[in-house]
């Protein structure tokens, strides 16, 4: 609410945060039926900061971890990182790579995102388009282009995709993977999206990103958690109840003694 609409199908509201505590607290706030937001219309309110707190020592987590052609991009330092938290999480996680089907959404992704901004957009692009950059202006061109049929068909994988995830989590409590934002591009100046960041965004999916800082990089190491469809309290549980209980390797301690953020994308938020 109180917010422009460039692409309903993806916009999504993120909180950041130096410990899950605070992010908890935060979500609970904004949380659920406003009585002017539509898309939240009929979300009970949930008592985040309770729920992670809640104490159950016979619940082990259930994580699965997505390993793909990302992961074998990471420098070997990254990925002896990654090794020993993937040693320690031993019992509680299960590795496998996405379908093709479901990770390939790029094309996808552009078509509903332009040609949605190009609806919504319209109006104030027409009334101040001096003001506009070039790309801007060549986004909204390249969402005129997009047809009604290639626009039903990128929403139509969406749906696919989100029945793809509805098994996955009636067996698992959360899907990780890893990235790493120790790199800039050149031309750019910005790290990569990694494999669930574009996941969790395209299929509506609550998301949770835990940095691990190097005091070497400029940039940290990315932890990212996603879960259920309105699954955001469990989500941020199962996340606290990982680290809490890793604390006692080197890697884990790291993210304590570093200033940490974190991220979550909450599906009932989006607008």
């Amino acid at each position: 609410t109180g917010l422009k609409t460039i692409s309903p199908s993806f916009d999504n509201i993120g909180f950041f945060s130096r410990d899950i505590e605070g992010l908890a607290l935060v979500a609970e706030i904004v949380n659920g039926d406003d009585g002017i937001d539509i898309y939240s219309e009929g979300v009970k309110k949930k008592k985040f900061t309770s729920l992670i707190y809640k104490k159950n020592n016979l619940y082990i987590p259930q994580v699965l971890l997505v390993k793909n052609s990302e992961f074998d991009d990471l420098s070997k330092k990254t990925l002896k990182i990654y090794e020993s938290i993937i040693k320690e999480l031993n019992g509680v996680i299960t590795e496998i790579e996405l379908p093709k089907e479901i990770e390939s959404i790029d094309e996808e992704f552009e078509r509903i995102y332009f040609s949605e901004l190009s609806f919504y957009a319209e109006s104030d692009f027409n009334s101040q388009k001096k003001f506009f950059s070039k790309d801007f202006s060549e986004r909204m061109t390249r969402g005129k282009s997009v047809t009604v049929c290639d626009y039903l068909k990128a929403k139509k994988k969406i749906e696919k995709g989100r029945r793809f995830f509805e098994e996955i989590f009636d067996q698992f409590d959360s899907i990780v993977s890893f990235g790493e934002y120790g790199k800039l591009k050149k031309k750019s100046q910005v790290y990569k999206d990694t494999i669930l960041s574009k996941i969790s965004n395209f299929y509506g999916l609550p998301s949770l990103s835990i940095p691990i800082f190097d005091k070497k990089e400029k940039l940290p190491l990315n932890i990212q958690f996603i879960g259920e469809d309105f699954g955001d309290a469990k989500l941020l549980r199962t996340a606290k109840l990982l680290i809490e209980s890793k604390g006692e390797i080197d890697e884990w301690k790291q993210l304590q003694k570093n200033f940490s953020y974190f991220r979550i994308i909450t599906i009932d938020l989006i607008f």
